[in-house]
């Protein structure tokens, strides 16, 4: 779908994306204006973070972004420094900071990604209770 297929083969595969994508590919898209164009998101109207978005768009489609744009950019890659200029002065200690690591991971992983679907639980076999404790053999 899209491009051509040198351009797919840039993209890692991935399909081209439309500016209906700006929430989904929302932390690629910090990233890229931070790293590309040293713009925090925060700073910017809906319009201009609009038409940084259509740049964004043409770049990806074209295979133009490095690679790791288009393996995935997990949201808690977008470190408040592209976001906004605001530095909070908040001290962590290492084990604090790992605790910080491992909730916004988990948070991420919660927003962005499916779940595993769960296999329903087995029904015990007919003529048993599904309360029935196992003996164990004689």
């Amino acid at each position: 779908e899209g491009g051509s297929e040198r351009e797919r083969e840039k993209r890692r595969g991935q399909d081209e994306i439309t500016e209906d994508d700006y929430f989904r590919k929302n932390a690629e898209f910090q990233l890229w204006l931070g790293a590309a164009h040293d713009v925090q998101f925060d700073d910017l109207s809906s319009g201009r973070a609009r038409k940084y978005f259509t740049k964004f768009v043409k770049k990806w489609n074209r295979g133009k972004l490095p690679a790791r744009f288009y393996e995935g950019v997990n949201a808690t890659e977008v470190e408040t420094t592209y976001r906004t200029k605001h530095r909070w002065n908040i001290r962590l200690d290492r084990g604090e900071e790992a605790k910080l690591t491992l909730v916004r991971d988990a948070v991420d992983t919660g927003t962005h990604h499916r779940k595993p679907v769960q296999a329903a639980p087995r029904r015990p076999p007919a003529g048993t209770s599904s309360n029935a404790i196992p003996l164990g053999s004689k």
